[in-house]
């Protein structure tokens, strides 16, 4: 996807990954009523504007050093690029927005929570979920058997519920779908939309969207 880096990707029709596919993700319930974040002492805080607006920020240093590296990028996009791409023909969300949010919230798979819990996006617990959890810094997170699962319950957020309008945007347009990603405030780091905009340029995955 860069010039100086030969990533081994097939950009033909990805087959669709059945054996990991085969865990069914219970479905991220998007009401407009409000929903509830648990802490691990049990207290429920009230959440109105989004699903993430209150975790904590990770170890950004981490992860700009591992966005930067070819090597582990070459690996994370050879891996995960097929999923990317079967969630975006499903679900009409950018190719280029799945990886690239996964990247962030994975530190390119390397966070403790995408190794030991595959959850690549950090979607938290909400008072809907039936799923396994994994505890972390006192806040609970939603915990899968499989790294595909977590690619579909991500796909299942951005695009159910009252996050559906997303769809409106199209899976072309993954600056339009950066910027609204910011904008229900999934997660709490800052410029959030610039830098998926960023690492999209950067290794070119929009080159994905165009498929």
């Amino acid at each position: 996807l860069k010039k100086d880096i030969s990533f081994g990707i097939n950009f033909n029709a990805p087959k669709r990954p059945q054996q990991e596919l085969q865990q069914t993700s219970p479905q991220t319930t998007q009401q407009k009523e409000k929903r509830e974040y648990f802490t691990q002492e049990g207290e429920q805080l009230e959440q109105q504007a989004s699903l993430m607006d209150r975790l904590p920020s990770w170890g950004w240093s981490k992860r700009n050093e591992a966005t930067s590296n070819p090597e582990m990028v070459n690996e994370y996009l050879t891996k995960y690029v097929n999923i990317a791409r079967a969630e975006s023909q499903e679900f009409e969300l950018p190719a280029s927005i799945i990886l690239a949010n996964a990247m962030i919230h994975s530190d390119i798979g390397a966070a403790d929570l995408s190794k030991n819990s595959n959850n690549h996006f950090s979607l938290p617990c909400t008072a809907d979920w039936k799923g396994a959890v994994n505890w972390n810094n006192k806040t609970c997170f939603r915990s899968y058997d499989q790294v595909a699962t977590s690619f579909r319950d991500h796909s299942l957020f951005l695009t159910t519920g009252e996050n559906s309008e997303l769809l409106k945007l199209g899976k072309t347009d993954y600056k339009a779908w950066a910027k609204a990603i910011e904008k229900i405030g999934y997660s709490s780091e800052r410029k959030l939309a610039k830098q998926l905009i960023k690492l999209i340029e950067t290794y070119r995955l929009h080159q994905l969207d165009a498929n």
